[in-house]
């Protein structure tokens, strides 16, 4: 079986009383020895964390990670790793196809993601260690995908072709799957849970739309040229992050894309990333606000190489976490 997202340690302790040492005759150093040697367990024999004791508490440390696909195995996997980019390592195995689009639940015990190998395709749900993986959309002539799930954990967000196309929400068990919008895609919940953005094509061109979930029709509130456009919320609920072409010009057959921020009225966008090789796709937040995982592309590669790449919102700066010299995507950051 793959490997557990956490790493769980035994914190289990068991307190040791410095056994009594009465010698019959040491000699004076002898005994002057033994008397530090005492004096030392002693002292730190007792200092134990008294939640150790406790066997109630939980003997981890939950830590965030970052959810990612590679085809490094041949196949496409979700890979987890630490925010720095070590330990990574595979939690999914399909039988045959492969799994892509991985989303967080908002207490990070579970992951949906999409598996692609059954002809369409569906939406699953594993737990963080890649077990009890299971289908929850169930809808064999539908393609399903880009799943999304509601900071309340109770319904999950979706880009469908049923019903002619749109944005979908269904409950987290794969029940009530309704339209919200008839057509776009890529969709992202607000922190409250109140709103959901996701992009919609029209003319050529997209547009970044916000719906109210308690009703009504959705909000434009930013056009970009890239017709592929993605929706990341920032944990604040200030910021979305999108992306946008940057026409490179030695690209005829399709612009790049960058990844870029603006506040959710549309206003105070910029660009936070300049991949000279290829575009930057797949933007997700860190839990704190103050970075952004994404895919950078190298189309200069034969079939195309992509790396996670994080990139400071604030400085711009920005660090590799993976070098495989394959399809490393989607990033998603864990809470």
């Amino acid at each position: 079986m793959v490997e557990t997202q956490r790493v769980l340690r035994d914190r289990t302790a068991s307190s040791r009383r410095p056994r009594q040492v009465t010698p019959l005759w040491p000699p004076p150093r002898v005994a002057w020895l033994i008397a530090c040697v005492a004096l030392f367990v002693g002292c730190g024999g007792d200092t134990e964390d008294p939640a150790a004791e406790d066997h109630d508490q939980p003997a981890y440390v939950t830590e965030s990670q970052i959810a990612f696909v590679s085809n490094r195995d041949g196949y496409r996997r979700i890979y987890v790793m630490n925010t720095d980019g070590t330990n990574q390592r595979a939690i999914s195995d399909p039988p045959y196809g492969g799994d892509n689009s991985p989303a967080w639940s908002p207490d990070a015990t579970q992951i949906a993601f999409v598996y692609d190998g059954e002809g369409n395709d569906e939406i699953y749900v594993m737990d963080a260690d890649g077990g009890s993986r299971h289908n929850i959309s169930n809808s064999p002539d539908t393609r399903d995908s880009n799943p999304a799930w509601s900071p309340d954990g109770a319904s999950i967000a979706f880009t469908s072709d049923r019903e002619g196309r749109g944005v979908f929400v269904m409950d987290a068990s794969g029940a009530d799957a309704r339209r919200i919008y008839h057509e776009g895609g890529r969709p992202s919940w607000a922190p409250d849970g109140g709103r959901l953005a996701f992009v919609a094509s029209s003319s050529g061109h997209s547009n970044v739309s916000v719906w109210n979930v308690a009703g009504g029709q959705p909000r434009v509130v930013a056009r970009t040229p890239d017709r592929n456009a993605w929706t990341a919320w920032s944990p604040d609920g200030e910021w979305i992050a999108t992306t946008t072409d940057k026409h490179e010009p030695r690209i005829p057959y399709d612009e790049w894309q960058s990844i870029m921020v603006m506040d959710t009225a549309g206003a105070n966008a910029r660009t936070i990333t300049n991949n000279p090789r290829g575009p930057d796709l797949a933007p997700t937040w860190s839990p704190d606000g103050r970075s952004i995982a994404y895919a950078a592309v190298d189309d200069s590669w034969l079939g195309g190489r992509s790396d996670i790449h994080v990139v400071n919102v604030a400085d711009l700066s920005v660090r590799s976490l993976t070098n495989s010299r394959d399809f490393d995507s989607m990033p998603a950051w864990s809470p």
